[in-house]
């Protein structure tokens, strides 16, 4: 459907068609069948901004009120930009519809919004908002940049200049001041553009950078101006923004910024009064706590790609100096991934090993020279609180320094999605940990467990985010504080059923490989016990290539949160040497002894049932090759395990057996033919 619409700028159109588009189908052909955002917004003395999930399935949005909806899908139950990973609809506000017409663009949409806007020149002109379905918004650099252009030439205002800014939706009133029936003037649904396309169609002009934000606008802000503008009733949201990012770039904590703004907005409140506002005043006023978050997110995630960020680090000219290690020859020191699928037990392998690291184990051949204070960010408390508990009763050593204990140098904490200034953060406080031994000062070991759980990005299989992450590993815990960090990954699933950890992909395998100073993989062999730990890549020529850990299940009594009985399930895990020529001969091994429990079995089975265990009885039985239940059977009668009998013909027949059956293999000790 199209409706096509009157040029005319200086005159509301009269749109009759307006009603045949309900909120549902608009979205239904925005969206599909994705989720969006969306809010009633009344003008009244309660205004409500709260956003809902909303889909083409369960608009339930009152046509009297105002009603919006968000331009981004969203997953999850956030409502910031990171938990939307794409852009639907660009929605230019009051772009000229003779140019629309000059240009011969046409959109998905056109609302017609209010018929009385005030214009700079003081005159009512009537308002629209035109709308652009997008096809590439999941490009998310590209689609902030072409909404901070779209808001530096004039079509999107300061609240409205992001990938998930609030639209109006059709079948709407705008209630901000004589109620106005929003009109769809134009529809076509099945209209859809790049973001590229947009940008060329509205001449938008696109930095070569991301213009999230320029910080020297903020360090340069002159706060007097902005004041006044807050005191003279100028602009309330705009200024509140622009203030908190100023006063936090140089330097202001938080909480003295939220008190300096709540200290101005008090002091202007009786205006706001006098003018009937203040409704208005208090929603800013509220907002402000917001306002001074949302800054300092923005501060923390921002890099200055024009400034080098130089990074001082330790040479050596004089001699040369081995590497270090976090496990003596194993795994080294820097930012490591360790992979595996799900259920191959990478937690209970990962923790014990940093127990060694700590030296809270009885030692092996694992437990490193010098000890680290281990910090391990998990994302279940409860399954490593289970694991060190049967470490303590199980394999813990004696301490004999009362600041040696677990609660000392194994620290546990509940991850979650970390953004770039965190990670600033938490490298900065745990700095403060290394152990002095041998004159040595050791820096400790950072484990996140897992990637997803613990850091802020998107999409693990995007090669830039995870290039970036790690980058910020490298640069916050390794060079500037020596601080290895382990990061415990999920695998593709094409790779998942492979038993050679050589082979593991990992998400984002390109910029784990290419950025990490190594990587290791976890896997389950056929026919080996247990699990393999090993090297995938390691730049520091680790002797150990590769361990085999056993996992072994225990079950102890203890309480549910409520302090009833129960039995609960745990794990332990040793550590035992491994090699690939060790593992082929342990497989061969493997197969022999399952070859010849068949055997086994098809004796006893064969006696139970009265029939003759005779070679080619028990060849029937197994399936194996006659040659091969031959030799096997040869080998336990060396071995003392069978022995071989003879019995007559007459014997023979006696039991229903054909008379040339007269040679019986029996399991000694465990049968005795009568």
């Amino acid at each position: 459907m199209s409706i096509k619409i009157n040029w005319d700028d200086s005159e509301p159109t009269n749109n009759s068609n307006s009603g045949e588009v309900s909120q549902a189908e608009f979205l239904h052909a925005m969206f599909g069948e994705d989720v969006t955002r969306g809010c009633c917004h009344h003008i009244s003395k309660k205004p409500n901004w709260t956003r809902y999930h909303i889909s083409a399935s369960n608009i339930e949005f009152n046509p009297a009120l105002d009603c919006y909806y968000s331009v981004g899908s969203f997953i999850g139950n956030g409502n910031d930009k990171t938990d939307s990973p794409f852009m639907r609809v660009l929605v230019a506000d009051d772009y000229p519809l003779s140019k629309l017409e000059e240009q011969q663009i046409t959109p998905t949409y056109i609302l017609q919004t209010s018929d009385k806007k005030i214009q700079n020149d003081g005159t009512y002109q009537p308002s629209y908002q035109v709308g652009f379905k997008i096809t590439d918004g999941n490009n998310l650099e590209l689609a902030d940049k072409v909404m901070q252009a779209l808001y530096k030439s004039g079509f999107a205002d300061k609240s409205g200049n992001n990938r998930i800014r609030l639209a109006r939706l059709p079948d709407s009133t705008n209630n901000k001041r004589d109620p106005f029936k929003v009109k769809l003037i134009e529809w076509n649904p099945s209209t859809s553009f790049s973001l590229s396309q947009v940008a060329d169609l509205l001449e938008l002009e696109l930095d070569k950078k991301t213009l999230d934000f320029d910080l020297n606008q903020y360090e340069k802000l002159n706060i007097g101006q902005a004041v006044t503008d807050i005191m003279t009733g100028a602009s309330l949201h705009d200024n509140i923004n622009r203030i908190a990012m100023s006063q936090l770039a140089k330097g202001m904590r938080e909480s003295d910024t939220e008190e300096f703004l709540k200290g101005i907005m008090i002091s202007a409140k009786s205006l706001y009064v006098e003018r009937g506002e203040e409704d208005r005043w208090q929603e800013r006023f509220d907002d402000i706590e917001r306002s001074v978050r949302t800054a300092s997110k923005k501060l923390k995630d921002r890099s200055d790609p024009d400034t080098p960020l130089l990074i001082p680090v330790k040479q050596w000219i004089d001699k040369m100096v081995s590497p270090d290690w976090v496990i003596d020859n194993f795994i080294g020191e820097g930012v490591r991934t360790i992979s595996g699928a799900a259920g191959k037990g990478k937690t209970s392998i990962v923790a014990p090993l940093c127990a060694n690291v700590a030296h809270l184990l009885e030692p092996n051949f694992l437990t490193p020279r010098h000890r680290r204070v281990v910090f391990y960010f998990t994302e279940d408390t409860n399954q490593l609180n289970r694991m060190i508990v049967g470490m303590k009763m199980h394999q813990t050593r004696e301490f004999t320094n009362p600041h040696d204990t677990w609660s000392n140098r194994f620290r546990v904490h509940l991850t979650k999605r970390y953004k770039a200034g965190d990670i600033e953060d938490i490298a900065s406080y745990i700095k403060d940990f290394n152990t002095e031994q041998d004159g040595k000062s050791v820096p400790p070991l950072v484990v996140f467990d897992t990637q997803a759980a613990s850091f802020d990005i998107e999409d693990e299989n995007n090669n830039a985010e995870l290039s970036k992450l790690i980058s910020q590993l490298k640069i916050h815990f390794w060079e500037t504080h020596r601080i290895p960090v382990w990061v415990v990954t999920h695998i593709t699933k094409d790779s998942m059923s492979t038993g050679d950890y050589e082979k593991l992909t990992a998400r984002g395998a390109g910029s784990i490989v290419g950025d990490s100073n190594g990587t290791l993989g976890i896997v389950e062999i056929e026919g080996i016990e247990g699990r393999i730990l090993g090297n995938v890549k390691d730049r520091d020529g680790a002797k150990i290539k590769e361990v085999r850990a056993m996992i072994t299940h225990h079950v102890a009594e203890g309480l549910t949160p409520y302090g009833e009985p129960d039995t609960i399930d745990y794990y332990t895990t040793e550590y035992f040497p491994s090699d690939k020529i060790s593992n082929a001969n342990l497989k061969i091994e493997t197969k022999n002894q399952e070859r010849i429990h068949k055997i086994f079995d098809a004796i006893r089975k064969l006696n139970k049932h009265g029939e003759p265990t005779t070679e080619s009885k028990i060849r029937e039985m197994t399936g194996m090759q006659l040659t091969e239940v031959k030799n096997l059977i040869f080998d336990l009668i060396n071995e003392g395990k069978v022995e071989k009998i003879q019995i007559s013909k007459d014997e023979a027949l006696s039991k229903g057996w054909k008379y040339n059956q007269v040679e019986l293999f029996l399991l000694k000790g465990d049968w005795e033919f009568i």
